[in-house]
């Protein structure tokens, strides 16, 4: 999967969900590819889904291993497109998009590939992608999802995240007045603020000590990031130095 794929974790009415979906087509209009009307579900059930309902590792990886192995015949076969896969109350629930007349031949697919494991299809209608929309990430969740990856690769570099070290947070405004606004808010915070153009935006760097370990670190990035949004801007993510267990400083890491 490249980079367009993003994992996430939410709560749902019956517990816990794992979800990964592809954000590529979120960007393209009230329907993304017409040519691809049709919403198909392949549901997996698990033979192991454990006590959060998401199946054990065993048991996830055999259902992945499995869709791995029919996804390039439904790709080039059947031009159907895979959007995401929800683990959730003891299913594997994997969203494809495809021409109508493709279902058949995806029922088929799904029979085949999942011999050891309950399956079902459900087709649906959908040539507004709504299925697909409904399962994107909201801008927090997103936030959540790079934050996390940037705290993990430090932790990976032997950084304890607690101890304080400078951070540094951008956010771009196309109006020089908003981000002077921003940029008095958040002075106002303890952050040491910069303002300067960029190309044809404004760019704010704001500066503060702190911790970088989950979840202090959300709990600063939530409020800037809307106050950003409630001005017309958009926060552009945070930078900080590796701090190592002896006190050495390593490399810039940058979400």
């Amino acid at each position: 999967m490249d980079d367009s794929w993003i994992p996430m974790m939410r709560q749902y009415e019956h517990g816990p969900g794992a979800i990964m979906i592809n954000t590529r087509y979120r960007d393209q209009g009230p329907c993304p590819d017409p040519s691809r009307p049709s919403a198909s579900v392949i549901v997996v059930k698990f033979n192991q889904p454990d006590q959060s309902g998401m199946g054990t590792d065993e048991d996830a990886a055999s259902i992945d291993d499995a869709w791995d192995a029919i996804a390039t015949h439904l790709t080039a076969d059947l031009h159907a497109e895979f959007v995401s896969r929800l683990r959730y109350h003891g299913e594997a629930r994997i969203l494809i998009y495809s021409p109508s007349a493709s279902r058949s031949a995806i029922d088929v697919a799904a029979g085949r590939a999942f011999p050891k494991h309950t399956v079902r299809v459900e087709h649906h209608n959908d040539s507004e992608w709504s299925k697909y929309r409904s399962a994107l990430p909201t801008p927090s969740e997103e936030r959540y999802v790079l934050d996390t990856l940037v705290v993990d690769a430090l932790r990976q570099h032997g950084d304890p995240l607690t101890p304080k070290r400078d951070v540094r947070h951008h956010a771009y405004f196309p109006a020089r007045a908003a981000a002077d606004s921003f940029a008095k808010q958040i002075s106002q915070q303890g952050f040491k603020v910069e303002v300067e153009p960029s190309d044809d935006q404004w760019l704010v760097t704001a500066a503060r000590d702190h911790a970088v370990d989950h979840p202090q670190i959300s709990t600063i990035i939530g409020p800037l990031a809307d106050l950003a949004a409630s001005l017309g801007g958009e926060y552009d993510g945070w930078e900080a130095m590796l701090v190592r267990k002896k006190g050495l400083l390593g490399k810039l890491f940058k979400r």
